[in-house]
């Protein structure tokens, strides 16, 4: 019976934000699409390597600007490292926030408390509607539009390389989603829930762009989320276990510090 309301848990989630997720999935496809469209006049720009190759080292590092030319390298440099793991972070940020602290704020909480399922089983519901979140933003909303249209527009990969980004970019979303998720249980609220992991991953792009060329920050790179996440260019190389293992623990520690925590705190209402 618990293991059943348990189930019953993620499906209702789903279900009741089932509209949202189809938006942002559609708003991440947009983006690549958009992104995928803009290659060939970019491509063709005279001179445009050599011009950005002439820009400062720290300013090539700081945005990934490596052969932007190529089908890999501007993938690289434009959609993956700039505005879609945003987008993506404020998607599993928000579903993780939502997830607990939301409902408590609302005061929708008590009445699912008082079914036949314990803290920890909807704690792993939760975390499962995340997850499966992040699958739907990351296979439907990124990989299947680069590997079905990028042809159409000379932006030809090995689905290889994709997936081995796409796994990268899964592990680092949940990582986020995960955290909001834990604040939020730890805390009863919303707005730490969002800020904490905002703060986190905000502070790690600074460190990780900027760290690849300040030497004293580059000390700080390896307790960034986005060096695990981009910085062995894994749509370049493949899928790195070690990287991908790393944001893999980082995901388990925090799901359980969260679970107990939640396990032990008072809730309101």
């Amino acid at each position: 019976m618990r293991r059943w309301f348990a189930g019953a848990v993620v499906g209702l989630d789903l279900r009741v934000r089932r509209t949202s997720l189809i938006l942002w999935v559609l708003a991440t496809a947009v983006i690549v699409l958009l992104y995928s469209a803009l290659y060939p006049s970019l491509r063709d720009i005279s001179g445009i390597d050599q011009l950005l190759q002439s820009l400062p080292k720290a300013l090539q590092e700081a945005f990934a600007i490596r052969d932007y030319t190529s089908p890999t390298g501007y993938l690289q440099a434009e959609v993956f490292s700039g505005l879609l793991p945003v987008v993506a972070l404020v998607f599993a940020i928000g579903r993780g926030a939502a997830g607990i602290a939301g409902e408590e704020e609302a005061d929708r909480f008590e009445a699912l408390m008082a079914q036949p399922v314990s803290r920890m089983a909807v704690y792993l519901a939760k975390a499962a509607v995340i997850a499966v979140g992040v699958v739907a933003i990351v296979v439907v909303g990124t990989v299947v539009p680069i590997l079905a249209v990028g042809p159409l527009f000379d932006l030809t990969i090995a689905w290889s390389a994709v997936a081995g980004m796409g796994v990268h970019f899964g592990a680092f979303l949940l990582l986020s989603g995960l955290l909001a998720l834990a604040t939020g249980a730890l805390t009863g609220r919303k707005a730490v829930a969002i800020a904490v992991p905002a703060g986190v991953f905000a502070i790690g792009f600074f460190i990780e762009t900027i760290g690849r060329s300040v030497d004293w920050l580059g000390r700080l790179r390896p307790y960034s989320p986005w060096r695990w996440f981009n910085g062995s260019q894994p749509l370049q190389n493949g899928v790195q276990w070690t990287e991908v293992g790393v944001l893999a623990a980082a995901c388990v520690v925090v799901l359980v510090i969260g679970a107990v925590g939640f396990a032990r705190r008072d809730l309101r209402g």
